[in-house]
């Protein structure tokens, strides 16, 4: 009897803990406030913004579960908000305010804090996962969503454009591996599908220009994938441009068994296609985020490979350096996003803990970087505060960032 007792009050204290850390997690959710609710939020003093997603499995979730916005401040304080849902939720930031988009919403906020919001006016359950987004030298932001197959064997994407409180939306042709912008242009990469629709062929990707208003897809080029046994992975989505040549990093093959990182070089006009291998994966067992962006100073080409390390590579030789890891401890759950300033100063966001995890004792760890093109071997850093809040904000496992869900004031480098 007293065996029984003493289990069922040690059973007692470990659900009263569990019940004690579950309820702290819904007050915690419950006083975030809903933006699609506000007309107004508080964006004074504010460096960066992140967004974390749900994943979206049923109607049910996409309902009832809530995507949560980071507003971040210089000495790592920050403001929680809630949005509907959306898989691989983005976020931009322009000189003219901040850009993110739920299932239900397209939002723009601009520098004053006045939230303005765009309904969406495809079905919610086309497109629910927001697959890249760029801006355009307008400022403006395009954004894709990947619906899938029609009733008719074709395929579909959906494409936003955002330009302040004015939003378009079209619904376009072919399945895009990544899209990107130059100038004020929208291209895609056709994925490697054998498809009657004239944009993707088996094993094979081109370089697709969107024209006209309503951006209908012209073909440029078809071009034979470097390993066609895998599919184009971790693309930069912000690309550089120089004699007329688009500079892309991040696709993938493997050789010898070792997945390798490439250079494309796209010619804007026609299409033609380059590629160099350009780095080794150091670890074949995860992957982790690619900053979808890099930078062009002079002949030398700035990125962050999949190991949070600044390379950089000289577009006429293509040799490759590596100029810093800056301190992160690559692990399976590691996020990391980095962003290139006009005025080559870098910003990064590194997570060292896994999402949910409520057990440390100081809760998430999170920091951010700061670093530039001309001192690349010199970095500051400072933590995002209170850790134990953002575990129980991040309780619900599913909540995690993507590819682009960390933008940077553009006012940074003024």
């Amino acid at each position: 009897m007293k065996t029984f007792i003493k289990f069922t009050f040690i059973v007692g204290i470990v659900l009263s803990i569990s019940l004690s850390s579950t309820a702290c997690s819904f007050l915690e959710n419950r006083n975030i406030p809903d933006i699609f609710e506000l007309e107004k939020m508080d964006l004074s003093g504010k460096d960066y913004a992140m967004i974390f997603s749900a994943d979206m499995w049923n109607e049910e979730q996409m309902k009832t579960d809530r995507n949560v916005l980071l507003l971040i401040d210089s000495q790592g304080n920050w403001d929680a908000y809630h949005t509907y849902n959306l898989d691989r939720a983005n976020i931009n930031w322009t000189k003219d305010g901040l850009y993110f988009s739920d299932h239900v919403y397209e939002y723009f906020v601009d520098n004053a804090g006045s939230i303005s919001k765009t309904n969406k006016t495809s079905d919610l359950k086309e497109g629910t996962g927001q697959y890249g987004s760029s801006v355009d030298d307008n400022e403006a932001v395009w954004s894709w969503f990947d619906i899938g197959f029609d009733e008719m064997g074709g395929y579909q994407t959906r494409i936003k454009y955002q330009d302040k409180e004015k939003s378009t939306e079209k619904i376009v042709e072919g399945q895009y591996n990544y899209m990107f912008t130059i100038g004020h242009q929208l291209y895609g990469a056709s994925g490697p599908f054998e498809l009657t629709n004239g944009i993707n062929k088996l094993d094979r990707m081109g370089l697709v220009k969107f024209t006209d208003k309503e951006l209908i897809p012209e073909v440029l080029s078809s071009n034979l994938l470097p390993d066609v046994t895998m599919g184009p992975v971790d693309i930069s989505q912000q690309v550089v441009l120089k004699d007329n040549i688009v500079y892309i990093v991040g696709e993938a093959e493997y050789i010898d068994d070792k997945l390798q990182t490439n250079l494309m070089m796209w010619n804007k006009e026609n299409g033609a296609l380059e590629v160099r291998s350009i780095g080794a994966s150091t670890n074949l067992s995860f992957r982790s985020f690619y900053t979808h962006q890099n930078a062009l100073k002079n002949d030398e080409l700035y990125w962050f490979n999949d190991r949070a390390e600044l390379k950089r590579t000289n577009l006429k030789t293509f040799k490759t350096d590596l100029i810093q890891s800056y301190n992160v401890d690559v692990t399976e759950e590691l996020y990391y996003s980095a962003r290139f300033l006009k005025n080559n100063d870098i910003h990064m966001v590194v997570n060292d803990t896994t999402w949910g995890n409520s057990f440390d004792k100081d809760g998430t760890k999170m920091r951010i970087l700061k670093t530039s093109l001309n001192h690349s071997q010199d970095y500051t850093e400072f933590p995002i505060k209170d850790g134990k809040r953002l575990s129980r904000l991040f309780s619900k496992e599913s909540l995690t960032p993507t590819d682009n869900s960390f933008a940077v004031n553009p006012k940074l480098a003024e």
